[in-house]
């Protein structure tokens, strides 16, 4: 089914909006475990409105337990995991990890940086380091 703004908007107002009541949003939010942005997605709305509906029916919002700097520093420094994948492990949103990373005085990736799956070293002048570069 094809959507035009106008109808779009007046499906969203009459279809879904209603059918968004407390025992639902507390279903797929605590008993399912699912985040405003995935409940958003399956009922087919923005991520705003569930929030906005949540806070009007007064539906609890979860609590991240807070991460330790030592668990934090492992996960995002060591293991060189995105602030996107540690918050998948704590059921959160990435700006909720990106939160605790500037806490914590963590330097921030860059995007490229990010990506980076392996360790890299400065060329020490070693003669290893130099046959491997020559090949």
């Amino acid at each position: 089914m094809t959507f035009g703004y106008s109808s779009y908007y007046y499906y969203i107002v009459k279809r879904v909006l209603p059918e968004l009541d407390f025992a639902l949003l507390k279903k797929l939010y605590w008993d399912d475990g699912l985040n405003t942005y995935t409940i958003a997605e399956k009922l087919g709305c923005s991520q705003g409105t569930i929030f906005n509906r949540m806070v009007k029916l007064g539906v609890p919002r979860r609590k991240i337990s807070i991460i330790s700097k030592e668990r934090l520093r492992v996960l995002y420094i060591e293991k060189s995991m995105s602030s996107r994948k540690i918050a998948i492990i704590y059921n959160c949103a990435y700006s909720t990890i990106d939160r605790y990373i500037r806490k914590y005085g963590f330097p921030v990736k860059t995007l490229a940086a990010a990506h980076i799956k392996t360790h890299r070293a400065d060329f020490d002048g070693t003669s290893m380091d130099r046959a491997y570069l020559i090949g």
